[in-house]
């Protein structure tokens, strides 16, 4: 025992019996002395005392201060308590310490609870203060999910914004191509393009022809400005022949 007793202290406990020789008819004489070192009730009480009066401040309404200042609270009441001090009657007093160190918000929500000319207890304070947690836990849990589901819903919507961009886009080439591949004839109104047109003229008509219909030299149409126009190389090389060949 007296070896447990000396492998279980820490600091200046440890400096008042290393001086004893370890047995266990020595035991008992080591307890006693850290009895009269340490066991006085009287600054035991002053300190937790202290500790009602220095209990932390919650600066905001928030479920884990609010309850941190109940577990603080009820903690030295009860060691007061084991040690034989009446807190029971010290309702008023605690109450009055508790409202001093909570936020604007929970110390309003307070006074709205009590009852005018009621005689507050400690218990009736820390009921009100817990229910004030389920209440702020419940609220942040809910807040939690509705912040979830707005951001899988944003996502959803980012998402088919993006594809209907795509299709959009896959839309706009696919037309392009029809109405290049299947264009109708300025010139003849046929159902082929100018450039294979048998009216399309000499060279020189041909150039004189394209400028009087505002054709593009480049594709030979009109359904769009230059700088809009898609026709890959080898129509426009086809269509610079077609426009500036010479007859033979």
């Amino acid at each position: 025992k007296h070896q447990y007793l000396i492998g279980s202290l820490t600091g200046p406990a440890v400096k008042i019996i290393e001086s004893i020789e370890t047995s266990d008819q020595n035991y008992a004489i080591a307890w006693e002395l850290l009895k009269k070192r340490y066991e006085d009730e009287r600054a035991i009480r002053k300190r937790h005392i202290q500790c009602l009066f220095e209990m932390p401040q919650v600066q905001r309404e928030s479920a884990v201060a609010i309850q941190n200042l109940v577990d603080h609270v009820q903690k030295h009441l009860r060691i007061l308590h084991s040690m034989n001090l009446p807190t029971e009657s010290w309702g008023e007093l605690i109450v009055y310490l508790i409202e001093k160190h909570l936020d604007k918000a929970t110390r309003g929500r307070w006074e709205e609870h009590v009852v005018d000319k009621e005689v507050t207890t400690t218990n009736v304070m820390i009921d009100f203060l817990q229910r004030r947690c389920q209440v702020l836990e419940r609220a942040s849990l809910s807040g939690n999910k509705d912040n979830a589901k707005r951001s899988g819903c944003k996502n959803h919507i980012d998402g088919n914004k993006q594809r209907q961009a795509v299709i959009s886009n896959s839309n706009s080439k696919t037309t392009l191509s029809t109405t290049v591949q299947s264009g109708r004839c300025y010139l003849c109104q046929g159902q082929h393009l100018i450039y294979s047109c048998k009216q399309f003229l000499s060279a020189g008509e041909r150039m004189r022809e394209a400028k009087r219909l505002r054709l593009h030299i480049n594709c030979l149409r009109s359904d769009h400005f230059v700088k809009d126009c898609r026709s890959s190389s080898r129509m426009w090389r086809q269509t610079q022949y077609v426009v500036t060949s010479q007859a033979v």
